[in-house]
């Protein structure tokens, strides 16, 4: 799996689970990979509850989750209100996976610190709030 995608609501229900595969394409997760990602969701929350302070875009508790998967490491960067997205969803999906993909990957393999995401938090805030203006 190349990488992991959980959308989920304001009350923290997965709205959509799914994966990156060798086409660059979305698409929704098995059932068992599912459950087991999401069981993920509580110990980020209370593992990365200080990062949380750091997104310049954060909007609401844990509304729009992106979690990132290299290796056995997964790392959660950023979330928004689902609702707010609205039509910009699938681009903002298209940005964040390119703009991870950019940021993330070392040359050695597996992800970086979280003490250099704020650069790439910058830069996905500016991701974020595009989306948000530019709806009609």
């Amino acid at each position: 799996m190349l990488g992991s995608l959980i959308i989920v609501d304001s009350k923290g229900a997965p709205v959509f689970v799914g994966q990156r595969t060798q086409m660059s394409q979305w698409v929704p997760i098995e059932a068992e990979t599912e459950r087991y990602l999401y069981s993920l969701l509580d110990s980020l929350r209370q593992q990365l509850w200080g990062f949380h302070g750091r997104l310049g875009s954060f909007r609401g508790e844990f509304a729009y989750g992106f979690v990132a998967r290299e290796g056995s490491r997964f790392l959660f960067l950023s979330a928004v209100e689902l609702d707010q997205l609205g039509d910009s969803l699938s681009q903002f999906i298209e940005r964040v996976e390119a703009l991870y993909m950019r940021e993330t990957l070392n040359p050695l393999g597996g992800c970086v610190g979280i003490s250099r995401n704020h650069i790439f938090m910058d830069e996905l805030s500016s991701i974020i709030d595009t989306c948000f203006t530019s709806r009609p």
